[in-house]
């Protein structure tokens, strides 16, 4: 039986660079004075990220808190400053349209595979 697999292919497939970016960032969210009321915040900011720079978002943290919300944005590229720059435009994505929601705090990473 002849195999289907192309090996030079699938090898330099495995040796192409992959960079995984991931932002982590606390917003305080001041208005909002119940857990609905947050999360429609949350949810509108989130489904507007995903949306507009293509990247994976989700709320990830303080989910039972009605002032503090906890979300991590993500994307993956060949290119390391690409990532990094995705990940700047998206914190700067998230400041600009957080309907009044203030960010209290930021992580970054790149993670290269």
């Amino acid at each position: 039986m002849k195999s289907c697999v192309n090996w030079s292919k699938m090898n330099s497939f495995l040796a192409a660079k992959v960079v995984i970016g991931v932002a982590r960032i606390v917003l305080h969210v001041p208005e909002s004075g119940s857990l609905k009321s947050k999360r429609q915040v949350v949810s509108g900011l989130l489904r507007r990220l995903r949306q507009e720079l293509k990247v994976a978002a989700a709320e990830v943290g303080e989910l039972d808190r009605w002032q503090l919300a906890e979300i991590a944005i993500v994307t993956v590229s060949g290119d390391r400053r690409q990532a990094d720059r995705v990940l700047a435009a998206a914190l700067a994505f998230v400041e600009a349209h957080a309907d009044g929601a203030q960010v209290t705090d930021v992580s970054t990473e790149l993670l290269p595979l």
